[in-house]
C-alpha cells in the first residue's frame, strides 16, 4: 500500500498522461503480485523447514528407541550370565562345606533363581528385538487393563532393519495403545504373516477406538493430542518404512465396530512386489 501512494502521488506531479498512467498501474499491480508470492514462499518454506526439523527428530527418535531396547537386552543377557556364574560359584564353595550346608544352600540358590524377579524374560516372537518391544507395550497394556494380543510368524521379519523394525511397531502401537486406552474394556490385536513363497509380511493392527479420527482434505488421519506440532509424524514414519521396503499402507476406521484397522505390506525386494500383484 505505502509502495501504490508513492507511485500515485508521483504520478501526481507529471501531466496526465494516458501512458504514464498505465505504467504507473502496471507496475503497481506487478509490485502486489511480487509481494504476495514473495510472502507465500517465506509461509511454505517455514512450514516445509518445520515438518523437516519435526521428521529429523522422530528419526532421531526412533534411532533412539532402537538402540535403548538394544542394551535393554544385553543388560537382560548379561543379568542371566551373572545368576548363572554366582550360582556356579556359591555350588562350589558350598561343596568344600558339610553336606548339611550344602543342601541349604542349594535350596536357597534354586529359590532365588526361580523367584519372580530374576525370572527369564518372556518369549512373544522370535526377534530378540521386537520381543523387548512387544514386551514393554504389553507390561503397559497390563496396567492400563488393555486387553494386548500379538502373534508373531517365525522369521517373518528378517529383512527389516533395527531402526526401521523399532520404528514401525512403536509408532504403530503407540496409535493403538492411545485409541484403546479411551475405550472401557480396550483391547488390541496384531499379527504378522509370512506372504509364502513371495517372502513379503502382512502386519494387521485392530484396535478399539471410541470415535473416527480427524482427517485432512488429503484424507490424511490427523493427531488428536494437544501439541499437534510436534506428534502425527506416526503414521507419516510407518508410510515412509513402507515405501522403503517396496509395500502398501492401507488404513480404515470401522464406524459400527468402533475399531481402527490398519494393514501393512512390505517385501525385501522390488521385484517379489510384481509377482504378488500378478498373483491376486
Amino acid at each position: 500500500m505505502a509502495v501504490s501512494i508513492l507511485l500515485y502521488t508521483f504520478g501526481l506531479q507529471f501531466p496526465e498522461s494516458t501512458f504514464g498512467n498505465y505504467v504507473i498501474f502496471i507496475t503497481t499491480v506487478l509490485l502486489l503480485v511480487i509481494l504476495f508470492l514473495v510472502y507465500a514462499l517465506y509461509n511454505y518454506n517455514n512450514k516445509r523447514n518445520s515438518d523437516l526439523l519435526q521428521l529429523k527428530l522422530q528419526l532421531q527418535k526412533e534411532q533412539n528407541l532402537a538402540e535403548y531396547n538394544t542394551a535393554l537386552i544385553s543388560q537382560d543377557t548379561a543379568r542371566r550370565t551373572l545368576i548363572h556364574d554366582i550360582r556356579n560359584h556359591l555350588l562350589s564353595i558350598s561343596i568344600l562345606n558339610q553336606q548339611k550346608r550344602y543342601t541349604e544352600l542349594d535350596q536357597y540358590i534354586q529359590a532365588l533363581i526361580h523367584s519372580e524377579q530374576l525370572a527369564p524374560s518372556i518369549r512373544i516372537c522370535d526377534n530378540t528385538l521386537l520381543n523387548a518391544t512387544l514386551l514393554r507395550y504389553q507390561t503397559f497394556c497390563h496396567t492400563k487393563g488393555i486387553r494386548f494380543e500379538v502373534a508373531i510368524e517365525n522369521h517373518s521379519i528378517d529383512f527389516l532393519s533395527d531402526t526401521d523394525l523399532t520404528a514401525l511397531f512403536c509408532n504403530l502401537l503407540d496409535n493403538a495403545v492411545t485409541a484403546a486406552d479411551k475405550v472401557p474394556s480396550g483391547w488390541i490385536s496384531l499379527h504378522v504373516e509370512l506372504f509364502s513363497p513371495l517372502h513379503g509380511i502382512l502386519i494387521t493392527m485392530k484396535n478399539s477406538c471410541m470415535d473416527r479420527p480427524p482427517q485432512n482434505f488429503r484424507h490424511e488421519w490427523l493427531t488428536t493430542k494437544k501439541e499437534s506440532s510436534t506428534h502425527g509424524f506416526g503414521m507419516k514414519s510407518i508410510r515412509r518404512i513402507a515405501d522403503t521396503y517396496h509395500g502398501e499402507l492401507q488404513t480404515a476406521y470401522l464406524d459400527h465396530e468402533h475399531i481402527f484397522q490398519t494393514i501393512l505390506t512390505m517385501y525385501p525386494q522390488k521385484e517379489q512386489v510384481t509377482h504378488a500383484h500378478s498373483d491376486l
